[in-house]
Formats: structure tokens, C-alpha cells, sequence
């Protein structure tokens, strides 16, 4: 299986433009049709298989790649570097990594009930599954939406079940499938934004269960465990068969308190232990609001040294080859410099971010400000403050390129 995952990523290493196609897409289409499957491609939506009248559960995959990709894809055949003695593949995983996983396990899916949609657009505002859903949305509103994605979350598990709208049955018959099946498998009330955020937007149901990855996403450094690529589809062809006997699928509890409902298998108990009076409110879904706020369920929180006084920020990305005296510069560069009201300089997404791009610039040599704004969602005012404050504290040196652009490279 791993193999096979490995081999359809490399024929799908083709570019693809955004909501205009590509040779992805005519390789896409190819090796469905390998597999005799009835499938659509419209353009900006994407590639919809096996059409269904009334389909429970809708595989989603997003084949859209970001500039950089297209770009190393157009110029030469893009290969994944692979070293299987540290158990490691490296790359533009996202998300063709998933679009060769599904082709991988067609023939082991019950294609009766459902339904495959690779969109398009997801990388430029989830403009492919929005497209789907407005002409779709009546007959696929009682589905459950599976997400296929890269993540930083549970890496070393054989994947991450990411639910920020969850039921309790959907999450203990889930939760009892993997133990039974002996998958190692991380949990977390958080998801990045994907392609499900249109889905439950519009108060339908799903799940992003994806494959755990280290470092940046949007990188050629982006890296997962070779191990973890097959148990990674066997677990997912597992969800997907659970999944056609999902009955309740409205959200029932608050993310927020997901640890709880992991170590229970009463509903009642949990409402009990989750309700908190001091909200002034009988929706227990919103009791605790902060609880469980560190993500401790994972395996690991790493704590800046106590001797500085430091707070604990949360590398969630699990760095094994952490920097330690880079993290207390920046830790104490956040706590000093002024941070713009609209951004919580407590925040571990943030710190995690400056982290794992610092050390993605040791590695690539340098970085734009255009490459910080594009890590910072175009937060400009706060990118601004970030770069000049990190030059001022000596981590970051700003210079010129040759062609006299202003760069910055770790000091």
C-alpha cells in the first residue's frame, strides 16, 4: 500500500492551475477512468466520482496546489525525497499525498453508498467545494463529509481526527473502531481551515481526518512518516465503512472539552463533569469554554525553561530537533514587543508559525516579507511588527538580494 501511495503521487506530480485545470487534472481523470469510474470534471469545482441519487458519505480531497508547487511541478518531473532509514518522506505533500491515497483504495471502498469529489480552489478561499454544495447541497445535506488533508497535528500517530463540530457517538463509535483496529490515531477539537468549513458553514456534518505531517505545510520541507502512509489508508477505508451507519450526526458538545469525551463513555457523565454554572447557562456544548485550552490530550507540551520566567508556549508540531535558545528569543522578543490589539500575543498559533518559519529560513537561506504575509494570513500591520522587532532583537538580519529586494536571513 505504501508503495502503491508513492507511485500515484509521482504520477500525479503535474501542475494544476487554480479553478483552470491542468495536467493534474487530465492524470486524475486518467487513472479513475483506469479503475472504470464514472466521473466529471467541471471546472471550477473539480472532479466529482461516482455520482450518487442519494449518497451517506462524501469523500473530499482538494488537488489544488499553491504557486510554489505548480511551479516545481511545470519545470521537471517533481519527485519526493524518501529515506526510508529515517523512516521519512519529504515534500509538497499537500494534499496530492491524499488525492494518491483515495486512488489507492478505490477498490476497497463500498462505491454504493459513496461519493468522491476532488475540488479545486480550496488553497484560494474553498472556492470548489462552495461551488459544489450550491448546486448540490439538497441532495448531500444528510451526508457525512470525510476531508482528506496534511496537518501538523499527531504527528508519529497514523493520523488525526479533526472535529470541531462534534457528536458523541460519531466520536466514541470512531474512537472504539481505531482501538479495535489497533490505529494510532490523534484527536483534537482544532482544524486548520479546509474544505470541511464549507461544509458545516452551511450545517452539515463531517470530519478532516488527516495525515500528520512536521513542519511547514506550504514547504518542500513538509515531511511525514513513511510508516505512517499505509495505516493512514487502512484507517481511513475503516472510517469510511463506520461512517455509512452514522444515524446522529448534529453537534452535541463543545470541542473545547474533547479530552472529556475521549475518557468517557457516558454522555450524561460527561454533561455532568462539563457543566459549569459560573456561565450563567443551561448549554452545557458551552460550559468550560476553555478547557482542555493546551491540547493536552497530544503527546507532548514543551515548556520554555522556568529559570527565565518564560510562559508555557505549546509547540504543537512536535520539533524533536528544537531550537531551544531560538524559542526563549523569541519568547521574550513577544512578551516585549507591542502587539496590534486584534492579535493575542499568548496565542501558540502564532509563536508556532515564527518557530517553524525561522527554521524553515535556516534551511532555504532566506525569506521576503511577502513570505511572512503569506504565513500571516496578510496580517500586515502585525507582519510589519514581527520583522522589525525580530531584526531589532538580532534574531532576523535584514539585507538585499541581487536584484536589490529587501531579505531577511537568520542571524
Amino acid at each position: 500500500m505504501k508503495n502503491t501511495i508513492l507511485e500515484l503521487f509521482h504520477r500525479l506530480a503535474l501542475p494544476a492551475k487554480d479553478l483552470e485545470g491542468g495536467a493534474k487534472v487530465d492524470m486524475l481523470l486518467d487513472i479513475l477512468k483506469e479503475n472504470e469510474l464514472n466521473c466529471e470534471y467541471t471546472k471550477g469545482v473539480g472532479i466529482l466520482v461516482n455520482k450518487l441519487e442519494s449518497p451517506k458519505t462524501i469523500l473530499v480531497s482538494h488537488f489544488d496546489l499553491i504557486s510554489k508547487f505548480r511551479k516545481k511541478f511545470t519545470k521537471e518531473k517533481y519527485e519526493l525525497t524518501i529515506n526510508e532509514e529515517e523512516n521519512i518522506v519529504k515534500g509538497a505533500l499537500d494534499n496530492t499525498i491524499t488525492n494518491a491515497t483515495i486512488l489507492a483504495i478505490l477498490d476497497q471502498i463500498n462505491l454504493d453508498q459513496v461519493e468522491i469529489l476532488f475540488t479545486e480552489g480550496e488553497e484560494v478561499g474553498f472556492d470548489g467545494i462552495k461551488e459544489y454544495l450550491k448546486e448540490h447541497k439538497d441532495r448531500v445535506k444528510k451526508c457525512f463529509f470525510i476531508n482528506l488533508d496534511v496537518t501538523n497535528e499527531g504527528y508519529g500517530k497514523d493520523a488525526s481526527f479533526e472535529y470541531d463540530k462534534p457528536n458523541f457517538s460519531v466520536l466514541k463509535e470512531s474512537q472504539q473502531l481505531f482501538k479495535d483496529n489497533n490505529f494510532k490515531i490523534a484527536y483534537t477539537g482544532d482544524r486548520v481551515c479546509d474544505d470541511l468549513d464549507v461544509v458545516v458553514d452551511r450545517d452539515m456534518h463531517g470530519v478532516s481526518f488527516c495525515l500528520p505531517t512536521k513542519g511547514l505545510i506550504h514547504s518542500f520541507k513538509n515531511k511525514a512518516k513513511l510508516s505512517s502512509l499505509e495505516p493512514y489508508a487502512y484507517s481511513l477505508i475503516k472510517l469510511i465503512e463506520k461512517s455509512l451507519s452514522f444515524y446522529d450526526k448534529e453537534k452535541d458538545f463543545s470541542p473545547y472539552i474533547m479530552k472529556k469525551a475521549l475518557s468517557t463513555d457516558d454522555k450524561d457523565d460527561l454533561k455532568q463533569k462539563s457543566y459549569s454554572s459560573s456561565w450563567g447557562s443551561s448549554d452545557w456544548g458551552f460550559a468550560n469554554l476553555f478547557d482542555d485550552r493546551s491540547n493536552d490530550w497530544e503527546d507532548k507540551i514543551w515548556e520554555s525553561t522556568e529559570e527565565e520566567n518564560l510562559p508555557p508556549w505549546e509547540i504543537i508540531t512536535h520539533e524533536d530537533n528544537v531550537d531551544w535558545d531560538l524559542i526563549h528569543e523569541i519568547n521574550k522578543f513577544f512578551k516585549r514587543i507591542e502587539i496590534p490589539e486584534t492579535i493575542d500575543p499568548t496565542d501558540t498559533d502564532y509563536i508556532e508559525k515564527v518557530l517553524n518559519y525561522l527554521q524553515n529560513i535556516k534551511e532555504d537561506k532566506f525569506a521576503t516579507k511577502d513570505d511572512f504575509c503569506e504565513m500571516f494570513d496578510y496580517n500586515y500591520q502585525f507582519v510589519e511588527t514581527v520583522l522589525t522587532g525580530l531584526t531589532e532583537a538580532g534574531i532576523l538580519r535584514k539585507t538585499k538580494s541581487v536584484f536589490d529586494n529587501d531579505i531577511y536571513i537568520v542571524s
